[in-house]
């Protein structure tokens, strides 16, 4: 696809992904008779709805349009059919009024929480700018007391919440930005909610911090940028949509969840820190492009299902350790997968997997409970490299367990066979050809660089014939 086509189906995808949030929007009834429906804690106490809230103190003028009934603040720019509005050609100095009475309800808020004594996290006071459309500005600021909610919020331009720490939780759930939205370099306090939210330019959250839990839970993102980013708790991506790269180099992750999310660009976590679990539920993730998790620190469980259609690149050059099991299930790569370097301390296990490129374990260091069951690889003449194919499972080291004991965990595994190879009968597999290929009759023809941890023992042995039953067996001390 070339540079012009790629340009034009991304903005196509863009205008899709406006129409149809903006159609929710419509939907869910911003006008005043649905303000009226719509209820929000009050910062009295109890409830109130939002009709309420916004006519409290200094009522907003009201405009008809497309049939209903707006507050100016609540009124669209267009209607489903795209016949605009007054707000959209709003000259500078009724923008400037818009802004001057949002900052004067988030005021009202600082003012109220300043004048009360022992305020939590929780009870902090808020502005409610839920389906509230923000007219195109140069910045939104958020103040640093008060957390407005910005439940189903339009905001028609850039804008930027960088710096500064939120005192509570922030719901920018169903939110739609239509042009770059920046959130770098700030403090997210309790719960982070950006569910559902619609970002039409890019997410950026680079060096942001986050110390609750933070839901992107079904949105849908073009260009998500979390270089450096830190999650205290749970970052839910399940159901995400994202378009274009997703960068989340670096920075630290204490639990990931993916499932039924689909990345359509690359994907780069490389030196990214796992300290919690990495993890699909029932749903398979999908992956249109590259994925590099290079050099990342997995601390935790690694439970994933996924289909990769790009190649994959887990290793690690800087002695990277998966310290906990690590378990794919019914994971596709389409491409070469590849875990050289890797250390895995405790059960690596994969279950009705396809391989139909390389599966590269190249000086990985295998616990003993390596499991490949009902796996395929179904690599085919012309599909990769030999040479990269042949040299992929180079340099393997078994930990304390002998070879012959390990071997068989490939007993279930489903292979497709060069044509041109000879046909193996044992139950043994040998990887030093172009295929994984099994059969009956001991394999003699073994690699000669794989090792056991801490014996430096080398295959075949000194006999001639694989190292199978001659005691090659690391000392628990060498784990």
């Amino acid at each position: 696809m070339s540079p012009e086509e790629q340009k034009r189906a991304e903005d196509k995808s863009k205008k899709q992904s406006y129409a149809g949030a903006f159609k929710a929007w419509w939907d869910a009834d911003y006008s005043v008779d649905g303000l009226k429906t719509k209820k929000v804690p009050s910062l009295a106490g109890g409830a109130v709805s939002l009709y309420e809230y916004w006519f409290d103190t200094n009522p907003p003028r009201l405009v008809e349009f497309a049939g209903r009934q707006w507050t100016e603040f609540h009124l669209p720019t267009h209607d489903l059919q795209g016949n605009k509005s007054r707000k959209a050609s709003w000259a500078v100095n009724k923008v400037s009024a818009f802004y001057d009475e949002i900052y004067r309800r988030e005021s009202e808020g600082v003012a109220r929480y300043n004048a009360g004594s022992g305020a939590t996290e929780a009870a902090r006071p808020r502005a409610f700018f839920d389906g509230v459309v923000f007219p195109r500005w140069n910045t939104v600021h958020s103040s640093p007391y008060v957390v407005p909610s910005y439940r189903d919020a339009i905001f028609e331009g850039p804008v930027s919440f960088t710096g500064g720490a939120p005192g509570s939780a922030c719901n920018f759930s169903g939110a739609i930005f239509r042009e770059d939205a920046n959130f770098s370099d700030r403090a997210f306090q309790v719960r982070s909610d950006f569910s559902e939210a619609v970002f039409v330019g890019r997410a950026i959250f680079e060096r942001s911090t986050f110390n609750g839990p933070v839901s992107l839970r079904g949105a849908t993102v073009h260009g998500a940028a979390f270089d450096n980013a830190k999650f205290s708790s749970l970052l839910d991506l399940s159901e995400v949509d994202i378009f274009g790269a997703a960068e989340f180099r670096g920075g630290q992750c204490a639990e990931v969840q993916i499932s039924h999310a689909h990345f359509r660009g690359p994907v780069d976590f490389g030196r990214r820190e796992f300290q919690g679990r990495l993890f699909t539920s029932s749903m398979r993730a999908l992956f249109d492009n590259r994925v590099s998790m290079r050099d990342c620190h997995f601390g935790d469980v690694v439970s994933l299902s996924a289909r990769f259609e790009g190649p994959v690149d887990i290793s690690s050059a800087t002695g990277g350790v998966f310290r906990s099991v690590v378990e794919l299930t019914s994971c596709d790569f389409a491409s070469d997968v590849d875990f050289s370097g890797r250390e895995f301390r405790r059960l690596a296990k994969f279950v009705d997997c396809t391989f139909m490129g390389a599966p590269i374990f190249s000086g990985a260091d295998l616990h003993h409970s390596a499991m490949f069951s009902n796996c395929r690889f179904l690599a085919k003449a012309g599909m990769i490299n030999p040479q990269r194919f042949a040299s992929s499972w180079e340099y393997l080291v078994f930990r304390w367990v002998p070879f012959a004991e390990w071997l068989p965990q490939f007993s279930d595994a489903r292979v497709s066979r060069n044509a041109s190879a000879q046909t193996i009968e044992g139950s043994y597999a040998r990887f030093d050809t172009f295929w994984i290929t099994m059969g009956s009759k001991q394999q003699t023809s073994m690699p000669s660089k794989w090792t056991h941890a801490g014996s430096g023992r080398m295959f075949p042995s000194s006999s001639g014939g694989p190292c199978f039953s001659s005691g090659c067996r690391a000392a628990m001390a060498d784990l």
